[in-house]
């Protein structure tokens, strides 16, 4: 890694990924993407239909494919008809310099030199990123997986279950894969971030080798009471989250998510009575789980969100979370 490389947050949903993108973004020399690229595992999968990048037609071609396969970018400049950057073909004819060409424009114009993205599935793509992007580095968020599934059955109605098998899946798979890339690979606790956050963005800082700056102690999305972002323009301070899964699930849960991830749990130090609690649900369950959750979810943002208030913008969205799902392994 060096001090130009692209910057994952990456970690499984609920662990602070988008604190810690939020707190980045306040660096002066760090370009946040403002929302989750998704696709990109899908993107850099399909390269090989577009031949040799040397060629000007293909690296044309794949960056404009890329473009169209993230819907995100549109939300993020506000235009229907996006275009390749001025400089396309200046661009290393690499995938990774078809996405350094398109982030890296919207960092410049940031007046910043250097991307950061968030996207919490990437955990499972460390591998190809990290041999896509050979000057990236990887902050791992890990979080108490029990305090995970309490905040994704809040906010998302998910199934506690799924989501500790899915957690402790992501979190060995992020570790692995971490191991196999070396001092380029970072991992940060949310409760040691949240209980010295000085400490823990200094640290930080210095993987990353930018300089501290007390601006990345704040964020849109501190940890608060009611756990709502600030209104726009406001920032408030990280701070320690009282823990809320032992009140938020009965004993009875409890002792089944531990029975599922308890293992993992021991390993990463949290207190935990089923120690070696490793289960795997039955393959008709997390079918039957995903498919139930799918569905929930999804009419959820159908009701409540206005960027899905119609069905042909609902039925886009579905389209592109089957494509995003192709790259997914849990």
């Amino acid at each position: 890694m060096n001090d130009c490389g692209p910057v994952f947050v990456v970690g499984m949903n609920g662990s602070g990924t988008s604190m810690m993108l939020d707190s980045l973004g306040r660096h002066p020399d760090l370009y946040a993407v403002p929302h989750e690229t998704l696709m990109m595992p899908y993107i850099i999968e399909q390269a090989r239909r577009f031949g040799n990048l040397e060629v000007d037609e293909n690296f044309f071609a794949y960056g404009r494919f890329a473009l169209d396969q993230m819907p995100v970018l549109r939300r993020i400049t506000g235009t229907d008809r996006l275009e390749l950057p001025g400089n396309w073909l200046a661009q290393p004819r690499t995938v990774a310099g078809v996405f350094d060409g398109i982030f890296g424009s919207l960092a410049v114009g940031q007046n910043t030199r250097r991307w950061c993205e968030k996207t919490p599935d990437h955990v499972q793509h460390i591998r190809t990123l990290a041999e896509v992007f050979p000057d990236a580095g990887f902050v791992h968020m890990i979080r108490d997986g029990r305090e995970v599934a309490a905040s994704i059955s809040r906010r998302q109605l998910r199934h506690p279950e799924l989501v500790m098998y899915r957690w402790k899946k992501l979190v060995a798979e992020g570790r692995a894969a971490g191991a196999g890339i070396g001092n380029r690979y970072l991992e940060v606790r949310y409760e040691d971030l949240t209980s010295d956050p000085r400490a823990q963005m200094q640290r930080l800082c210095r993987f990353l080798q930018v300089r501290f700056t007390d601006e990345i102690l704040q964020s849109r999305l501190p940890q608060n009471p009611n756990r709502k972002q600030l209104p726009r323009g406001e920032l408030g301070a990280i701070s320690p989250n009282p823990v809320k899964w032992p009140n938020y699930f009965d004993s009875a849960t409890v002792r089944r998510l531990e029975e599922i991830g308890g293992r993992m749990l021991g390993e990463l130090g949290y207190e935990v009575r089923t120690v070696s609690g490793d289960d795997e649900p039955k393959w008709w369950q997390k079918k039957l789980w995903r498919a139930m959750d799918f569905l929930r979810y999804t009419w959820a943002q159908k009701k409540r969100s206005r960027r899905y208030n119609s069905w042909p913008k609902l039925a886009r969205k579905i389209y592109f979370s089957f494509k995003e799902y192709r790259s997914k392994r849990f």
